[in-house]
């Protein structure tokens, strides 16, 4: 459930996001706003998944670490 929740939070997006920035057959601008719509999303998801994954363990029982 972990893993599965943790999940690869957009490097395959990233990657594909690149290969159209590098593309020269797009225009400059619109491989800049994909690039930075991909980015920003990934980033967003990094945050919100980061935050939550600490409860997620804690509700599977995988920790045994308590705070003091």
């Amino acid at each position: 459930m972990v893993l599965t929740f943790g999940g690869l939070k957009g490097p395959i997006g990233i990657a594909l996001a690149m290969y159209v920035y590098d593309n020269d057959n797009h225009m400059t601008i619109i491989g800049s706003l994909i690039m930075m719509h991909v980015t920003i999303n990934s980033l967003i998801t990094l945050f919100i998944h980061d935050s939550i994954t600490r409860f997620i363990i804690k509700i599977v029982g995988l920790s045994s670490y308590t705070r003091v």
